[in-house]
């Protein structure tokens, strides 16, 4: 999957394309609609797990592991919390069930709820995988400082 996306991307670059990604199009913002786009819909990419003994990639060693959610970029906010609640655990999510939970959800903030309790939903992130044009696999957040 990661080389067809870079694949895109590069091919996008190489022809001035405007490239736009997107999951359901649910953005306050409008980030995911533009004018004769090359479009990349990562609505299919459901992946998902409960990771009891999570540590980000890079992280000291001395950091504990923490229970977590991974995500894959399709999916949605009640799918989420399906997940997390058989389990007995909650998330930090907004309330529109159409919205992606790993989109601009998320990279714009994470207004939810709960933000009074538990800060933003972009506070509660512990990782980001992000695909590059130029970097031979996902790259974590922790080697890529500069774009977060």
């Amino acid at each position: 999957m990661v080389a067809h996306i870079q694949s895109v991307v590069r091919f996008a670059s190489s022809h001035n394309l405007r490239l736009v990604i997107k999951n359901t199009g649910h953005y306050f913002l409008g980030r995911s609609t533009a004018p004769e786009p090359l479009q990349i819909m990562s609505h299919d990419m459901k992946d998902i797990h409960l990771v009891e003994d999570f540590q980000p990639k890079g992280a000291p060693k001395d950091k504990p592991e923490a229970p977590a959610v991974t995500i894959g970029a399709g999916i949605q906010l009640p799918e989420m919390y399906a997940v997390v609640a058989r389990d007995n655990r909650t998330v930090i999510g907004g309330s529109a069930h159409t919205v992606g939970a790993a989109g601009g959800y998320v990279q714009g903030g994470g207004h939810s709820p709960f933000g009074a309790w538990k800060e933003l939903g972009l506070d509660q992130a512990l990782e980001f995988e992000v695909v590059t044009a130029n970097v031979s696999h996902p790259a974590s957040s922790a080697q890529i400082s500069s774009l977060i």
